[in-house]
């Protein structure tokens, strides 16, 4: 009984270490967006982030590039249409500014796109952005940040790693109907009353 008394406090404790080591192995499950896992973050996106936007979605976690990105604002393939590492200028878009902020412009074709969208990469993260397609894109420069994405430690605000332009191409809606002018109709109608006596006058030259 002695022996058990004094073994017992050791097996306690060697009961709570295992178990506190448990529970810091746990780690809880990511929340996801559009099927895409949202960073563990409080930050969140917003329209503000970038000048021409709808709507946003993100803090995500990882690379939009690497990413299925289909059913983020809708459904649908999205396609790249160009992508800037940092800075710079390619396929009629320009990117400038340092660090977590500055301007970007588009001249280039949108060609059938029904939808245009922006990533913004810095950081584990990335954040979405679809634009406004009366935005006239030609008419000037527009404003980013990156304080809607965020750095290793979780706080906003990293270096732009990537600003990459997409695009999703729609379906046309179906054709409507195009009615008959009401003249028409009443011609039909006088059309289908004529041959209805015509019908009856034969039916009594028979009898």
């Amino acid at each position: 009984m002695r022996c058990l008394r004094k073994l017992m406090p050791v097996v306690c404790v060697m009961v709570l270490s295992a178990v506190g080591a448990d529970a810091k192995s746990v780690q809880p499950a990511p929340e996801f967006q559009f099927g895409l896992p949202l960073a563990d973050t409080s930050v969140e996106c917003d329209v503000s982030n970038l000048s021409g936007a709808l709507q946003c979605a993100g803090p995500f976690e990882g690379n939009d590039s690497n990413s299925i990105l289909d059913d983020v604002f809708g459904s649908g393939a999205w396609e790249e249409i160009v992508k800037i590492d940092g800075g710079g200028s390619a396929n009629g878009l320009t990117v400038s500014g340092s660090g977590s902020s500055g301007t970007w412009s588009y001249a280039g074709p949108l060609g059938d796109y029904s939808q245009v969208m922006v990533a913004l990469k810095g950081g584990p993260s990335f954040s979405l952005y679809e634009l406004d397609m009366d935005l006239d894109f030609g008419s000037g420069t527009f404003g980013w940040d990156t304080l809607g994405i965020v750095k290793g430690n979780g706080k906003a605000g990293p270096g732009l790693s990537h600003f990459s332009l997409y695009g999703r191409e729609g379906d046309l809606p179906p054709p409507s109907a195009v009615p008959l002018p009401g003249p028409i109709w009443a011609l039909l109608a006088g059309i289908g009353g004529l041959a209805a006596l015509r019908k009856r006058a034969s039916l009594r030259a028979a009898a």
